[in-house]
């Protein structure tokens, strides 16, 4: 069966790194691990909703990685969209376990366009 993409959801609880709680550094954090990842950025959008909500939003050739960040909560939803078949988002997840340090994690993995 062809599958356009794989998505993965991913809830990080009691995250240890506060790293969420700066807009500036989370986007720069995430464009790093992009980057390291080998992937070109086309686009970073980042915004802070309010004191105890960030988001960052980051557009690549081969996908995208939203991420909400909810500091007073030490919660981090992450939602990682890569536009390949035969895509592993599971080295993503790796990755943003090592940035956030979450106690407890859950993920859920979608086929998209699987026709």
């Amino acid at each position: 069966m062809k599958t356009t993409a794989r998505q993965i959801a991913i809830d990080m609880y009691k995250c240890k790194d506060n790293r969420f709680e700066n807009l500036d550094q989370l986007c720069q954090k995430l464009t790093d691990l992009v980057k390291d990842i080998n992937f070109e950025i086309s686009d970073c959008t980042a915004h802070k909703f309010d004191e105890d909500h960030l988001s960052v939003c980051i557009f690549f050739p081969e996908g995208s990685i939203v991420v909400h960040a909810y500091s007073q909560l030490d919660y981090v939803a992450a939602d990682l969209y890569l536009c390949q078949e035969n895509a592993t988002p599971e080295r993503y997840l790796n990755e943003l376990k090592k940035l956030f340090k979450p106690e407890k994690i859950k993920t859920t993995q979608l086929k998209r366009g699987d026709f």
